[in-house]
């Protein structure tokens, strides 16, 4: 049996990397918007922090996508019990992005060096957006919310993200994509005025 022995770091040791911290986060705070804070998409997209514009326009789907989508979206217009039911994070499985961000629950946004992680509180699941400039990568098989690396352009950080299972919907509605789907999407802050009740 193998037996514990604690850690112990030097003081100095614990001050360098704390000086280290605080002056790579002077940097990044310098350098890139700061996305940080607890966000809400609200149904109300007039007064919501967090809006989404996926388009007008439905693109063309292949054969296999028209007939996925059919059936999902036959039983999604239909009025049984079983149109909740058949929506697959009713049988506890992830949304999956960007579906993920339809759902009205908070997201949570915190930067560190090297990283944008979105903390969502629906069923706790963690995306990680690696901004420290490494590729996709490629020994990594089919995931529920891909592989995401990122880069800034400016306020708005560009996500990058593949490696996909085709286990999961676009939205509620069952808009289907295969694993071969690459999304890119753009994350801003936006300046609007403060929404206030009357």
């Amino acid at each position: 049996m193998r037996s514990w022995e604690p850690l112990v770091f030097p003081p100095l040791m614990r001050a360098q990397a704390a000086e280290q911290h605080g002056e790579a986060k002077a940097q990044t705070t310098a350098t890139t918007p700061d996305l940080s804070g607890l966000w809400i998409r609200l149904r109300d997209p007039a007064h919501s922090s967090l809006n989404l514009d996926f388009g007008n326009a439905v693109s063309p789907m292949t054969p296999w996508a028209e007939a996925k989508f059919k059936a999902a979206n036959s039983i999604f217009r239909s009025s049984s019990p079983s149109t909740v039911l058949s929506d697959p994070i009713f049988s506890c499985f992830p949304p999956g992005v960007p579906r993920i961000y339809l759902l009205n629950f908070p997201v949570q946004i915190v930067q560190i060096p090297g990283q944008v992680i979105m903390l969502f509180e629906f069923d706790h699941f963690v995306r990680r957006i690696y901004t420290d400039g490494r590729p996709h990568d490629k020994e990594v098989g089919p995931l529920w919310m891909g592989d995401a690396i990122g880069k800034w352009e400016g306020d708005t950080l560009v996500a990058d993200t593949v490696n996909f299972n085709d286990k999961t919907t676009l939205d509620r509605e069952g808009y289907p994509h295969s694993d071969a789907m690459h999304l890119v999407e753009r994350i801003r802050r936006v300046t609007t005025t403060p929404w206030r009740s009357t």
